[in-house]
C-alpha cells in the first residue's frame, strides 16, 4: 500500500512539473509575440513623450536657477518700492538671464502630442513670464553695470 501511495504521489508530482513547464513555454512564446506586435507608432509616441518631458526638465534645471539667482540679487540689492539700493556699495551687479534654448524648445514642442496636461496648461504662462522678465532685467543689469545710476540718482531703477 505504501508503495502505491509513493508511486501515485511521484506520478502526480511529475504531471504537475510537466504542466508547469508547458505553461512557462506558452508564456514565453506569448510574450515574444506581444513584443513583436509593438508597433513603431507606439515607440514613436513614447519617444515623443520622453522628448517633451525632457524639455520641461531642461527648463527646470537650466532656467529656474538663473531666474531665481537674478530675483534674489534684485531682492537683496534694490528696494523694490524706491528703486534705490538697500545698502551702499561701490559697484552693483545684477545678473541678467540670457535667452534660453530650453524655453525656445519648450515653446516649439508645447502643442505637439502627446499631451502632458498639468504641465502643458502652465507652460504658456511660464514662457510669457520668462520673455517678459528677460528684457527689463537686461536693461536693469546694464544700468548698474554701466553705473548710469550715478547720472540720475537711481531714478531709472524705479521703473
Amino acid at each position: 500500500m505504501k508503495a502505491i501511495k509513493i508511486v501515485l504521489t511521484l506520478g502526480v508530482l511529475g504531471l504537475l512539473l510537466n504542466a508547469c513547464g508547458e505553461n512557462k513555454k506558452e508564456k514565453t512564446t506569448t510574450s515574444k509575440a506581444e513584443k513583436e506586435k509593438t508597433s513603431n507608432a507606439e515607440i514613436d509616441e513614447k519617444q515623443a513623450y520622453i522628448n517633451k518631458y525632457n524639455a520641461y526638465i531642461a527648463v527646470w534645471n537650466g532656467v529656474s536657477p538663473r531666474v531665481e539667482r537674478s530675483y534674489n540679487s534684485l531682492y537683496n540689492i534694490i528696494n523694490d518700492k524706491t528703486g534705490t539700493p538697500i545698502s551702499e556699495k561701490e559697484k552693483y551687479f545684477i545678473p541678467p538671464i540670457p535667452e534660453s534654448n530650453a524655453i525656445a524648445t519648450l515653446e516649439k514642442i508645447l502643442k505637439e502630442k502627446p499631451e502632458i496636461k498639468e504641465l502643458d496648461e502652465l507652460a504658456p504662462d511660464l514662457i510669457a513670464s520668462y520673455k517678459a522678465f528677460v528684457e527689463p532685467l537686461q536693461q536693469l543689469s546694464d544700468y548698474y553695470k554701466l553705473q548710469s545710476y550715478l547720472d540720475d540718482d537711481f531714478e531709472k531703477s524705479k521703473e
